[in-house]
């Protein structure tokens, strides 16, 4: 079953705090299967790409911009695994974590004595050096697709399109958004303490990631938790540096992808856990509030230029449709894949009865 050539990339906002799960737009979208969009998809496309062996579904995370790095958060930390879940579909449809806090990583990690390391050494030695001639002597023009595909997977590897040293300076600088705030600014607050301000290389990492063929791509952004209970700012004095913060990077994203004329291909989904109450609280903030939250997309060949419903005047509930995380899945899901392929291939089994059961929103397909 092949996927159609969109790619997708969502900005996911956590909100730390003792939050009750019942106020969560599940990154599963609710579907019975417990199961993540990013697992859903890679269940149909398959779990790599099958030219260039990339992920087709991956959680990129502030760790994997800067290494070393070891952000925590109190809820955000136990809420981030809900990221990249494969419930009933099996840990091999897990999203692949490239900062290494992923079991494939984890198993990736090299444990082996000096003089054993030594020879491997020699042995990638020799390997580039074949690598070379094959690029200057096209040793590979009678090979078929297969072994060449095998050949291009092994020696060049999918590691390029996460290394951000192999990209344009005057692009990594557009996308940088690490002037905005200082970290530890914000980190200073318990509620944001998984807060970072590499939003922008994180989304430059995951266009990358688009372009070298990932199917699904999911970005976090946490510490937008504003209760302004003194673990975050008063008066939500937090707010504008994370706003500009994505300002900044999902214009990037937008002009960048546009540039290299992926717009229709690519389809950006910038969501939260849950809406806000529209009152602010008597420290100045605001709380968790489920009946009303806000979705931005953009591209993926959907109709743009557009607000889909409308709120009450007080900005607490829908005057108009209410529509759901059942919605979004179907959204996606009709953008990514052709559905009624999905529906005839029986080995799927309950993934196709969930891929079919949602309606999207309408308006946008």
């Amino acid at each position: 079953m092949a996927a159609m050539a969109n790619r997708l990339a969502i900005v996911r906002s956590y909100a730390s705090g003792q939050a009750d799960h019942t106020y969560l737009i599940p990154a599963s979208g609710g579907n019975s299967l417990k199961a993540t969009m990013g697992a859903l998809y890679a269940r149909v496309a398959g779990t790599n790409h099958p030219d260039t062996g990339m992920p087709n579904n991956v959680l990129v995370v502030p760790e994997a911009i800067q290494r070393g790095m070891r952000l925590q958060g109190n809820f955000e930390t136990g809420a981030l695994p809900t990221l990249t879940s494969p419930g009933d579909l099996g840990a091999s449809y897990r999203a692949f974590d490239p900062s290494g806090s992923n079991e494939v990583q984890r198993n990736m990690e090299l444990r082996i004595s000096a003089d054993r390391f030594e020879d491997r050494r020699y042995l990638l030695s020799q390997f580039d050096s074949l690598r070379r001639a094959v690029d200057s002597h096209d040793l590979l023009s009678g090979t078929d697709r297969f072994q060449q595909q095998a050949f291009d997977v092994i020696s060049r590897g999918v590691a390029q399109a996460f290394d951000l040293s192999r990209e344009d300076p005057r692009v990594v600088d557009r996308y940088d958004t690490s002037h905005i705030f200082r970290n530890e600014d914000i980190q200073r607050y318990y509620d944001m303490r998984r807060a970072s301000n590499l939003l922008g290389k994180q989304m430059l990492l995951a266009r990358r990631l688009c372009e070298a063929g990932c199917g699904f791509v999911t970005v976090s952004d946490c510490g937008w938790d504003m209760h302004a209970n003194e673990n975050s700012p008063r008066n939500m004095a937090g707010l504008p540096p994370m706003a500009s913060q994505v300002d900044h990077a999902v214009s990037a994203f937008l002009e960048d992808v546009h540039a290299r004329g992926l717009s229709d291909k690519i389809l950006l989904v910038v969501t939260g856990e849950m809406g806000r109450s529209p009152r602010r609280n008597n420290n100045g903030g605001r709380d968790h509030h489920a009946n009303l939250t806000t979705l931005a997309l953009a591209g993926g060949g959907l109709q743009m230029g557009q607000v889909i419903g409308r709120s009450d005047r007080t900005a607490s509930s829908p005057a108009t449709e209410r529509y759901g995380p059942a919605n979004l899945l179907a959204t996606v899901m009709h953008t990514l894949l052709d559905i009624g392929e999905v529906r005839v291939q029986r080995e799927l089994g309950r993934v196709a009865n969930v891929l079919s059961e949602g309606t999207p929103i309408p308006g946008l397909l």
